[in-house]
């Protein structure tokens, strides 16, 4: 719906008013909208920069909302709530030690802000400072503050998770909103750590009910066919010049399918630069549609290149790992010929039923339902199997059953489809100093194991809806 002037549209308070109501309503995009007004009036105010900030985060971005707090603790130094956000987001973007620094600065303006103390309990379970971590928190798990409980759940998830569960149930009707969808996530993760798989199934359940998630599985499934049905008409041609582009290495899958994983094991080779989730290709994408006429595959191309060389000017490979590339891979085609794509897949049942437990917001509406589950996994696998007949790149499948149980073999088998040889770090992913910024953060810090290969079996009775929808056609939903 278009955003209509409110009749003082001169007057920034007005345009405040509406960014909050919205943001309440869980309107975000008109939330969004209205708080660019507000700075468009007015940009002097440093709690307008932190609500348009606090806003983009909804959107699950991460350098907008950054830039956001760091514009609002300039205007104002002794802003405490935004020296917190600016720590969370940097944190959010792996940006450790710039977190720590934020929080630091938080904690000296506002010694006792619960929601800075929460913050930094966060942070160092990120670090895997425990002890520390605990001395931080325990005195205050009490409080029943949310921000504090979170984070001490996050600790128990890992050392004790029935003290954690604890904490949750305490904080738990003191918490509104997306922060208490977030403590019901985590309350889930400890009750199934506990082998409770009732009482963890009615809890993501409810979590996933308490967010504002709109999805239309059919008008999905139609983006889906008419992307196969323009894929050969993107650009004119392909690029000539593949110098640099053909270093591309496109790790697609579905999200939670093992490809932060795969990635973390990929890029501890002394040759292969990991990219993380750059959103190169959907920018490229933009450009073509925002042309309104097919665009010359070169240009295209030496934008991609110039990309990949301020990533690394000297690596053989640099990885892209974005999980809606697979919808993208006729234009990588086109624009890094000679690139590879690498596809991991893991069993569809575990891969939904960790997609419906993980708290991914508005960002992917699909995950909240176990029905828009299954339509998406079906048109993502009817679209992967197209491009693997049609475009012209090395593809590569790796199953994620397989690389857990021998990773020595699979990772032997990719690097010399890749001209590479195996190097031993590559089989020690938790031991890279590399911070991965994903819902998958805490799984790549453990040694490579079996713990997730059929994970979702327990569940299989709650399950019923997502299975109906894979046996629909014919998907084997266990492997």
């Amino acid at each position: 719906m278009p955003l209509s002037a409110p009749s003082t549209s001169h007057d920034a308070s007005t345009w405040r008013a509406r960014a909050r109501r919205a943001r309440a309503a869980g309107r975000v995009q008109e939330a969004a909208r209205a708080a660019h007004r507000v700075l468009q009036l007015d940009p002097t105010r440093s709690e307008d920069w932190q609500l348009l900030g606090e806003i983009l985060v909804r959107l699950s971005q991460l350098a907008r909302p950054q830039a956001c707090f760091e514009q609002a603790v300039r205007l104002d130094p002794s802003n405490a709530n935004a020296w917190v956000l600016l720590g969370q987001t940097r944190m959010a973007a792996g940006d450790l030690d710039g977190a720590d620094q934020a929080l630091a600065h938080a904690l000296r303006v506002a010694p006792r802000s619960g929601d800075a103390v929460a913050s930094r309990g966060r942070l160092l379970v990120r670090q895997r400072r425990y002890d520390e971590a605990r001395a931080l928190l325990e005195p205050l798990v009490v409080s029943a503050h949310p921000g504090i409980a979170w984070a001490w759940g996050l600790l128990c998830l890992r050392t004790s998770p029935i003290r954690g569960v604890q904490g949750l149930r305490r904080a738990l009707p003191h918490a509104t909103g997306f922060t208490r969808t977030q403590l019901l996530f985590l309350l889930g993760d400890l009750l199934d750590a506990m082998g409770l798989v009732d009482p963890a199934y009615a809890v993501f359940q409810e979590a996933n009910e308490s967010q504002p998630a709109s999805f239309d599985p059919d008008a999905y499934d139609a983006a889906i066919d008419a992307r196969i049905a323009r894929s050969r008409h993107r650009v004119c041609g392909t690029a000539g010049d593949a110098s640099e582009t053909h270093r591309a290495l496109w790790i697609v899958g579905m999200p939670r399918s093992g490809t932060s994983l795969f990635e973390q094991m990929l890029g501890a080779h002394s040759q292969v630069h990991p990219g993380g989730e750059r959103h190169t290709l959907p920018h490229l994408e933009r450009s073509w549609c925002d042309a309104g006429h097919p665009l010359d595959a070169t240009d295209l191309s030496q934008q991609l290149g110039r990309d990949l060389q301020q990533l690394s000017t000297d690596a053989a490979y640099v990885t892209d790992k974005l999980p809606d590339n697979l919808l993208r891979l006729d234009l990588a085609a086109r624009i890094a010929p000679g690139s590879s794509v690498i596809h991991v897949r893991r069993a569809p049942l575990d891969t939904l039923w960790s997609c419906y437990r993980q708290n991914f917001g508005v960002a992917h509406a699909w995950t909240t339902q176990l029905p828009w589950l299954g339509r998406v996994y079906r048109a993502q696998q009817r679209i992967a199997a197209h491009y693997r007949q049609t475009i012209d790149l090395r593809w590569i499948d790796v199953e994620y059953a397989d690389l857990v149980r021998d990773p020595h073999t699979v990772m032997s088998t990719v690097l010399g489809q890749l001209g590479l040889d195996l190097e031993p770090a590559c089989l020690a992913p938790h031991a890279h100093t590399r911070i991965v910024a994903t819902a998958s953060a805490f799984e790549v810090q453990q040694p490579i194991h079996m713990g997730s290969l059929g994970r979702a079996e327990a569940y299989r009775r709650h399950l019923a809806p997502l299975r109906q929808v894979l046996d629909e056609v014919g998907h084997d939903a266990s492997g």
